[in-house]
């Protein structure tokens, strides 16, 4: 319930705007800096322990090519965990990870759009592991452990304030892992939010200098 409760806020929040809508236009270009809370879609035993709320920073960097539609490059910082279960037993690793985002932002409204993005994850340095149940015997190795990951993120975002060249947005997201181990636990959900910058447009912007 409280993982339900923190995704309604999120969008009750993103949804209250009293500010000028984003209005997409071929040639605009836009960065957004912000912080993305995040944890691994988990539901098995000591579900809060093992898979906690976690945090890291995003950079989202979307060029218009229509008023319909936007390409759309992004980085995030995660500190990811994997939970595998084998014969009733868990193990938990994570690793620091980088992942880098390449898809297609369509424009539901001036204030809402939706995204989909393909990801490939890289992993830095060497995994640890925080949990497991295979006490002296051989236990399975969990994607932590390796190189790179893949898979495909969707988002929702909302913006709920702007000014200028400068806008707040909230997006709900969800990360699905295509290679994702058996019976492992590696695709995450969150929120992020960040401040988006206006970098380049052809008409001038209300308010902007």
């Amino acid at each position: 319930m409280a993982n339900l409760r923190f995704i309604l806020l999120a969008f009750s929040f993103m949804l209250v705007s009293a500010s000028r809508a984003y209005e997409p236009k071929e040639g605009k270009v836009t960065a957004t800096l912000g912080h993305h809370w995040f944890k691994t879609h988990y539901n098995g035993p000591h579900k809060e322990d093992l898979a906690p709320w976690q945090g890291g920073l995003g950079l989202i960097v979307t060029g218009d090519s229509s008023t319909k539609g936007s390409i759309e490059l992004a980085v995030f910082q995660l500190s990811k965990r994997f939970i595998r279960r084998f014969q009733d037993k868990y193990i938990g690793q994570k690793s620091e990870m980088v992942q880098f985002n390449m898809g297609y932002r369509w424009w539901l409204s001036p204030y809402l759009s939706t995204s989909l993005t393909f990801f490939s994850s890289y992993t830095m340095g060497s995994p640890n592991t925080f949990y497991s149940d295979f006490n002296g015997s051989v236990a399975p190795n969990t994607s932590a452990e390796d190189i790179t990951e893949y898979g495909f993120d969707f988002s929702i975002q909302g913006q709920a304030w702007e000014s200028g060249r400068y806008s707040l947005v909230v997006e709900p997201r969800y990360s699905y892992s295509v290679t994702k181990k058996f019976k492992e636990s590696g695709d995450h959900y969150g929120v992020f939010v960040g401040l988006r910058y206006l970098i380049q447009a052809k008409e001038k912007i209300k308010g902007a200098p």
